[in-house]
């Protein structure tokens, strides 16, 4: 792998982390109503619902087009519909992940609601694989490769959301010790130490991710690839 496209890759990995945590970081802290946003907000602002369910949408779509870009670079035809459909249907997936944990409530809920996060996962990844990979939406259902990545993604979110809904069941598996190293304004602000974690989750499930969706089966081309070559065929 030359220099050049290792650094883009990395660009690319580190770019659409930032943004799907800053997404999901915005979403729930506009649907919780957390006093130092929505008292921001101005006057005339949508209620924080509207915001919170727009802001993921879109943070996941760019998130989606800026995934596409880091695999294929940059190509004639992409696929923006099909990356629209999967930031709504990825949206839905997370609102359904909150509503699971608030309506079973306490860190049992949290913990089903990680289950149904891994499940839903996997061929939630798995077609947006097929498409990163040039294929049809539904040519596969279910690849062994993406249960890892949705794992990790899935258990990143269940720790973020226990700093967030249950800050004290959060602190009880942190030893005294490093509570009391632990500066007041980390032990004030679990939330953003929750997102912290869940952003080094998210570059873990991330990194797997890209490896998969770079994998190339033998005689097998990339689309960038093959956009190249008809590019050279109809210049000659």
């Amino acid at each position: 792998m030359g220099v050049f496209r290792a650094l883009r890759l990395l660009g690319g990995l580190f770019t659409f982390t930032v943004v799907e945590v800053v997404a999901l970081g915005l979403w729930l802290a506009l649907v919780l109503e957390e006093p130092l946003l929505v008292d921001r907000l101005p006057a005339t602002a949508p209620d924080p619902a509207i915001l919170a369910g727009a802001a993921l949408v879109v943070g996941l779509f760019l998130e989606g087009f800026v995934n596409d870009l880091t695999v294929n670079g940059i190509r004639l035809r992409i696929p923006v519909h099909r990356l629209a459909l999967f930031s709504i249907t990825e949206a839905v997936i997370w609102v359904v992940w909150l509503r699971i944990a608030q309506t079973v409530g306490g860190v049992q809920g949290i913990a089903l609601a990680g289950v149904f996060l891994a499940v839903v996962f996997v061929p939630q990844h798995t077609v947006e694989d097929n498409v990163l990979r040039g294929k049809g939406v539904l040519s596969r259902l279910f690849a062994v490769g993406t249960v890892s990545f949705s794992l990790v993604e899935a258990v990143g979110a269940t720790i973020w959301l226990v700093f967030v809904l249950e800050p004290e069941a959060a602190l009880a598996k942190v030893p005294v010790a490093v509570q009391t190293a632990m500066p007041a304004l980390l032990l004030d602000y679990l939330a953003v130490v929750g997102l912290a974690v869940l952003a080094l989750f998210l570059l873990l499930e991330h990194t797997i991710a890209l490896r998969f969706g770079l994998r190339q089966a033998p005689g097998e081309k990339s689309v960038r690839q093959a956009v190249l070559e008809s590019l050279e065929s109809g210049s000659d």
